[in-house]
């Protein structure tokens, strides 16, 4: 369900992020601390300013407000990824065994999966997610990133 929530404010943010100069890189909607919280993370190759968050934030949150697709009560930010910035898949570091990390897949839906980081090779990433682990190859992945999710 969270997914469809996060693949609907995708659709909503990315055409508003790129009218602001900005790289649209995610979004994540999870419960921390027992608060709803919709995450919306951009880049650009200068640097993202405390002016471009708060303009994104401002026209994005006008537009969920129309829209409405999220039937939670969850407080919305808009930052740059920090330390949760993408993991090169062609140098994948060992640093990430263990780590919680999502990833995207590269089919039609961009399908997001999140896991623990059991090993990775040149060609794939093994994960553990929900207690089972599952093998995916590099080739299939859109991005893997740190993730918030199981910190």
């Amino acid at each position: 369900m969270f997914s469809k929530i996060e693949n609907s404010v995708e659709k909503i943010a990315k055409p508003i992020v790129e009218d602001n100069g900005c790289d649209f890189i995610d979004v994540e909607f999870l419960k921390e601390f027992g608060e709803w919280y919709l995450r919306v993370y951009i880049d650009k190759e200068e640097g993202v300013t405390l002016d471009d968050c708060a303009k994104i934030s401002r026209r994005l949150s006008d537009e969920l407000d129309n829209i409405d697709p999220i039937d939670y009560s969850y407080y919305l930010e808009v930052s740059s990824p920090g330390e949760l910035k993408l993991i090169d898949l062609e140098n994948m570091p060992k640093k990430i065994i263990n780590k919680n990390v999502k990833v995207r897949l590269n089919d039609e839906n961009y399908t997001a999966i999140y896991g623990k980081v059991k090993n990775t090779s040149e060609n794939n990433i093994l994960l553990e997610v929900d207690g089972q682990d599952i093998n995916l190859m590099l080739n299939d992945i859109y991005f893997v990133r740190y993730s918030g999710k199981g910190r």
